[in-house]
């Protein structure tokens, strides 16, 4: 990670987004933007209630991770392990989720 400008910001190999189990993140793909940081998560075209983001780099312990829904107020749960964070909660079409992911 860099910074730009003064700020902190991603970089290396691009995360990916799936989901957790059957359609858990919507029944189209979902789509992801930025960096095993930080991003951005457009759930696919159903509800969901779970979307695993693949880091693109392994950490070397489990990162700190946080997450919200930028589109309703729904609380969500970040679990993380070194290669992955699964984001939790009640989702709806076309949400977006944000996460930031900090490794310590």
């Amino acid at each position: 990670h860099t910074t730009l400008g003064g700020h902190l910001v991603g970089g290396g190999t691009a995360p990916a987004v799936s989901n957790t189990s059957a359609n858990s993140c919507g029944t189209t793909a979902a789509a992801i933007a930025g960096s095993d940081l930080a991003g951005r998560i457009t759930v696919g075209a159903t509800s969901g209630t779970s979307c695993t983001v693949t880091f693109g780099a392994a950490f070397a312990t489990a990162p700190a991770c946080i997450a919200q829904n930028e589109v309703t107020a729904n609380i969500l749960k970040a679990t993380a392990s070194t290669t992955a964070v699964i984001i939790a909660g009640t989702m709806t079409a076309a949400d977006t989720l944000v996460y930031h992911c900090i490794g310590y």
